[in-house]
């Protein structure tokens, strides 16, 4: 479902570009879909994008990663806001960059845990190069940009949140059954006298 969702608002962003003059929308911010003749696609497009942080929330509340959902779920409430405020006001403004620095602070600290400082780097390192990507055309295509990363981002994430906590709690079990330091029993068989052979029996 999370592939499907992604895969969905890259089409749709694409769709709503070809919507009108291209040459215009392509610097436009992603809200800004919203205020145009085709502003239902720009709705649509949140929409998804609010599919997306509820699947990510609602997988990493099944791993039991409490901290993780409790951010995922406060970004996706901020994404909310930023759905249904006016696209020039300032507290939209505010909201939408407050969003992204929030969103590339949570996937560097789990880059950090997972795969160390060096990987951390090359994620924050993301939003320069998308700079010089895009050719300093404008901000609205930088945004877009960013934004398509993070989806993208999230989307990896939740295909590597691993087997469901249940499974993983159940390997647990049974790989410390037998208790922290100690060592497996092992049974070892040896012939004993009741099968030892006889020779045959006197009298």
């Amino acid at each position: 479902m999370m592939k499907l969702a992604s895969l969905a608002f890259v089409l749709l962003l694409l769709s709503a570009h070809l919507a009108g003059d291209s040459t215009e929308l392509v610097g436009q911010p992603l809200s800004m879909f919203r205020d145009g003749e085709q502003g239902w696609l720009g709705y649509l497009l949140f929409a998804v994008l609010l599919l997306i942080s509820g699947l990510y929330v609602t997988a990493l509340a099944r791993a039991d990663r409490v901290a993780e959902a409790a951010v995922a779920g406060l970004a996706g409430g901020m994404l909310a806001v930023v759905a249904v405020t006016p696209s020039m006001g300032a507290f939209h403004i505010l909201c939408s960059l407050l969003l992204l620095a929030l969103v590339f602070a949570y996937f560097a600290l789990l880059l950090h845990r997972a795969e160390g400082p060096l990987m951390a780097a090359v994620h924050l390192a993301v939003p320069v190069a998308l700079v010089g990507a895009t050719g300093l055309h404008s901000y609205g295509l930088w945004q877009k940009a960013v934004i398509t990363y993070m989806v993208t981002a999230t989307a990896v994430h939740h295909h590597l949140l691993g087997v469901p906590p249940a499974r993983r709690r159940s390997r647990g079990r049974r790989a410390s059954s037998a208790g922290p330091g100690k060592r497996p029993k092992v049974i070892q068989l040896a012939p004993s006298r009741e099968w030892v052979r006889r020779g045959p029996a006197r009298g």
